[in-house]
């Protein structure tokens, strides 16, 4: 249904070279194991861009439909994130790990100059996003395997875990 092998338009050819196809699970248990506590959450809506990333539905299936400003999305959404992190008396900027889920390389890039975080910081993120694309919020799963992989966050690490899409 997703995938439209005969339309050509620069927005299904960019979203058929850019996302790729996964799946993740998560065992969670209340207590004890290995893992991270999940402290809190919150969801952002960015004004107007309701229709950024939409499917255009019609007989042969779902159309995806991309617009060109979604990749600017971080400057106005980084904020939201510096006041998430602030809720725990936490400085965004300053964080032990960050878990991203990122539509592109560009996400990253943008994230860490608005937040003012080194670019190796979401090197999880980037990993990913580099071998199997963007395979949607599965995206955060296996950044957290490859987070795991290097050792673990530690105890006590603060950290942040944040998806992005159509709300």
């Amino acid at each position: 249904l997703c995938y439209q092998p005969t339309d050509l338009g620069v927005g299904s050819l960019l979203s058929n070279g850019l996302f790729g196809d996964g799946v993740a699970a998560a065992v969670v248990r209340g207590n004890g194991g290995t893992g991270v506590q999940l402290g809190r959450n919150s969801s952002y809506l960015i004004p107007k861009t309701e229709d950024w990333i939409a499917y255009d539905v019609r007989a042969t299936g779902f159309h995806f439909l991309l617009d060109k400003r979604v990749p600017t999305t971080m400057e106005p959404l980084a904020p939201a994130l510096r006041d998430l992190a602030g809720t725990h008396g936490w400085d965004a900027s300053d964080l032990d790990f960050y878990i991203i889920h990122a539509g592109g390389p560009r996400i990253l890039d943008d994230l860490s100059k608005f937040l003012e975080v080194d670019p190796h910081a979401f090197r999880f993120s980037r990993a990913t996003l580099t071998e199997y694309g963007n395979i949607a919020s599965a995206v955060v799963l296996d950044a957290l395997r490859r987070l795991f992989e290097e050792g673990g966050p530690g105890d006590r690490a603060r950290g942040m875990l944040a998806g992005f899409g159509p709300g």
